[in-house]
């Protein structure tokens, strides 16, 4: 798989540990949900 400069940049940052995931906040988890339910609606 070929990456773009940003895309190079976020994967070597995580890798060395200087970006973290983070588990999303219920209210994004929400949000997420009313976006798919929506997407699949239409």
């Amino acid at each position: 798989m070929k990456y773009d400069k940003e895309e190079k940049k976020i994967l070597e940052a995580f890798e060395s540990g200087y970006m973290k995931l983070s588990k999303p906040s219920k209210k994004e988890i929400k949000s997420i949900k009313a976006t798919a339910q929506r997407t699949r609606q239409g």
